[in-house]
């Protein structure tokens, strides 16, 4: 039996590729440690990243999964000091705060009792930074699940 279906892929882990839709890929200094699938924040130099702690951040995009050495992860993701991928445009498998359904919009959190750059479907005020403009959910999903969700932050800096 052959393969006919190319496009969606297999089990997901956070920021991992949904799909083989277009992506468009930068690479950033993490200036702190960066957990894949987290939203990140432009840094102190233009090719620093780091996650959102203020909502006037910048957001630059979500940290992609790629394979790397061992000296380069820390306990939740990619340690400060090394490139790290930020897929800019593209859908990546995300884990949501709260229970979406497809098409709603995400607002990413940058304080509060959740993990900075998750994303959730309704704001969270003095915690949480809108970004329904340019970042949708792309499927359904439930409280803490993974979620392939569809963003296009090339036009979100000032």
């Amino acid at each position: 039996m052959s393969q006919t279906d190319y496009n969606e892929m297999g089990a997901a882990i956070e920021g991992a590729p949904y799909d083989l839709s277009e992506q468009e890929v930068d690479s950033y200094f993490a200036e702190e440690e960066l957990p894949f699938g987290h939203v990140v924040a432009k840094g102190t130099a233009d090719n620093q990243a780091l996650l959102p702690a203020a909502s006037s951040d910048p957001l630059v995009g979500v940290v992609r999964h790629v394979h790397m050495s061992e000296d380069a992860l820390g306990t939740t993701g990619v340690l400060a000091g090394n490139m790290v991928s930020v897929c800019r445009k593209g859908r990546l498998w995300m884990v949501s705060e709260t229970a979406a359904t497809k098409g709603q919009g995400c607002h990413v959190r940058y304080a509060g009792s959740g993990a900075k750059g998750a994303v959730r479907n309704a704001t969270v005020s003095m915690e949480t930074i809108d970004a329904t403009a340019f970042m949708r959910y792309a499927e359904s999903c439930g409280v803490g699940e993974l979620v392939p969700v569809d963003f296009d932050f090339t036009n979100s800096l000032a």
